[in-house]
């Protein structure tokens, strides 16, 4: 299913979403600043994630393993992508710029 993260919310903790096998699509608010380790690791049937351009931080493994995630796209103030964040998936990343 989808889920809509509440607004004003900040931070996925680790581990949150950690083999969800139901959840398909993720909807980030303005609020989220950070998602944390592992936090949608195993999320096998993932195919959506709408990324806020206040998110900063992707944590270590988060969307490990999320093999029907196809595409994202990173947000201009993304400062940290963890390590293996995307290991697992077949994606192709774009980015916002000053232009768009």
């Amino acid at each position: 299913g989808t889920y809509s993260v509440r607004p004003g919310t900040q931070f996925i903790c680790d581990r949150a979403f950690l083999n969800c096998c139901d959840l398909n699509t993720v909807i980030l608010p303005q609020s989220v600043k950070q998602i944390g380790a592992r936090s949608f690791q195993g999320c096998i049937e993932l195919s959506a994630v709408e990324l806020n351009d206040g998110l900063t931080k992707i944590g270590d493994n988060a969307f490990r393993d999320c093999k029907k995630l196809d595409s994202i796209h990173l947000p201009m103030n993304l400062e940290l992508i963890g390590n293996n964040a995307f290991y697992g998936c077949m994606i192709t990343v774009s980015f916002s710029n000053y232009n768009s």
